[in-house]
């Protein structure tokens, strides 16, 4: 029997400091489970730093749910 996917963690990062714009930015990595067991995926995407790590986790998880979904409709 195939489970739904579920998000299991979210860590928000900063991005390597290489110019101004990088100072701007937070990096989220986006941890699921997949279906199976052993199916996981990772997503890390570039936010902008609103100051607060709760907002930077809320558009990060949304950027990369967004991107799930883009790669699932690659051909």
């Amino acid at each position: 029997m195939k489970s739904a996917a579920k998000i299991t963690s979210v860590d928000v990062g900063s991005v390597a400091a290489s110019g101004r714009e990088s100072r701007e930015k937070r990096a989220v990595t986006v941890r699921a489970q997949l279906g199976q067991p052993h199916e996981t995926l990772r997503i890390t995407v570039v936010v902008p730093d609103e100051g607060d790590d709760a907002i930077a986790r809320e558009y990060g998880v949304a950027r990369a749910k967004d991107l799930a979904r883009q790669f699932g409709a690659l051909t």
